[in-house]
């Protein structure tokens, strides 16, 4: 397995998707915290694919994993069939890395404290 066969394109697809994945995995997304008389009681914090609303962000890391996925058999193992969209493998990572965009934003958008 040689870098040599990933363009300049490929890998900014192929980190970005792993930036979104790591991001949804392990960064922080929302924290909470009780005061009680000036006293802390109580807190916590929850990753992207943590509660409320986690499975949005597991289906935001999933489809950020399959563009990575796809993009690596692609560049690695040219003669791998693989469901496409159209016929188009590059449409089919376009389609996916909407959807997990999508999901992202929705995810932000139900996050508690957010307006």
């Amino acid at each position: 397995m040689s870098l040599e066969k990933l363009s300049r394109d490929d890998m900014i697809v192929g980190g970005a998707a792993l930036l979104a994945v790591i991001s949804l995995l392990f960064f922080p997304w929302f924290s909470f915290s009780a005061n009680i008389a000036g006293v802390h009681v109580y807190s916590f914090t929850t990753s992207g694919t943590g509660s409320p609303d986690g499975w949005l962000g597991v289906l935001a890391m999933l489809c950020a994993l399959a563009v990575a996925v796809d993009l690596a058999v692609e560049r690695f193992s040219p003669g791998t069939a693989v469901p496409a969209i159209q016929d188009s493998r590059q449409l089919t990572r376009f389609v996916l890395a909407a959807a997990a965009g999508a999901f992202w934003q929705v995810r932000r958008v139900l996050e508690p404290g957010v307006r």
